[in-house]
């Protein structure tokens, strides 16, 4: 009897996994300005993404469809995909804007309301060149009003900060209840995130990398970042690789520390021996991996760097993938 609960159990995860399905969320920045190699892609490198997209029948969702998938706990469907592009750069609009016209995918674009400008030597949008993205499937959303760290903000300053960038979206563009939100930097913690949902926020973006799925926080969701650097097109087909790994027990569920040395665990119900876990920035990482958990220590956190955390496993040709950001705060 014992042995036949255990394989129904095992047979119960597989078809979890099998049902499961994970979403990607891509995120871009600039485009054709190659003196930012960590943020900005080339047309040519662009175009072959978005050529891939189309030709293997991924559903390219609206973000504020996508999220109403996750705050009401629906299916993901097969292949669901969403683009993004922070911070409104002018060589978006010149070089990116126009292949995704092309190729009639929607998108969003997160905005700090501060930098749009109608200087033409400004490398940012205007509101006019905004106005026209949303003719053509593009959606405006929030990305605070100065484009400030939110971690090292007041509560009062990081109100002031998105409110003030809702208000102003709403009364230049129209935007009805921008509530969806991309933090700065990507940078998060419990503390911004609970006065998000405070002041009606309904859902945010990081820029850790890792699928997505109903497992996430609606509040702290991550982005797979295409650049230069790391922007192929085998790079994206190995994103569209991955899902998410299943995990439970997440020590230090937190983003922000005032450590030098911290430690996380997690445990999973699928073989962890053969995970890979590495993260940027110099940080030493000590790790002890057993069959179904993870014990991690990151020593050498430095005041004001911000660390991503990836840790991954190859199970029948799909990549199972966890990702956090961590940034030492003083």
């Amino acid at each position: 009897m014992k042995k036949f609960i255990f394989f129904l159990t095992i047979f119960f995860n597989v078809l979890c996994y099998a049902e499961d399905y994970s979403a990607i969320a891509l995120m871009y920045h600039r485009f054709n300005e190659p003196e930012y190699q960590s943020t900005s892609i080339s047309s040519e490198i662009f175009e072959k993404h978005l050529k891939h997209i189309k030709e293997n029948g991924f559903k390219v969702l609206k973000l504020e469809d996508f999220v109403d998938i996750l705050i009401n706990k629906k299916k993901i469907p097969a292949k669901t995909l969403i683009i993004t592009v922070d911070d409104a750069f002018r060589s978006f609009y010149d070089f990116g804007f126009p292949l995704l016209k092309k190729y009639d995918f929607p998108f969003s674009v997160f905005v700090s309301t501060a930098s749009v400008s109608n200087n033409d030597s400004s490398d940012f949008m205007s509101w006019e060149m905004l106005k026209e993205i949303q003719q053509h499937k593009g959606m405006v959303f929030n990305h605070t009003v100065d484009h400030l760290s939110l971690v090292g903000l007041s509560d009062n300053m990081i109100i002031e900060q998105v409110t003030r960038a809702s208000n102003e979206l709403k009364s230049k563009l129209g935007v009805d209840n921008p509530k969806i939100f991309s933090y700065p930097y990507g940078e998060s913690s419990e503390r911004v995130e609970e006065i998000l949902e405070k002041i009606g926020i309904l859902a945010a973006f990081s820029q850790h990398s890792a699928p997505l799925n109903h497992d996430d926080s609606v509040f702290r969701l991550p982005r797979f970042s295409l650049n230069n650097q790391y922007g192929s097109l085998d790079r994206l087909k190995m994103i569209f690789k991955t899902k998410r790994l299943p995990i439970r027990n997440l020590t230090f569920t937190d983003s922000v520390t005032n450590k030098e040395e911290i430690k996380i665990s997690f445990q999973s119900s699928m073989n962890l021996e053969k995970i890979n876990c590495y993260i940027n920035q110099g940080v030493d990482l000590i790790k002890n991996i057993t069959k179904q958990k993870v014990k991690l220590k990151l020593k050498g956190l430095k005041p004001g760097q911000r660390h991503r955390l990836n840790c991954t496993i190859m199970i029948n040709g799909s990549i199972y993938w966890f990702g956090k950001m961590v940034k030492r705060v003083n």
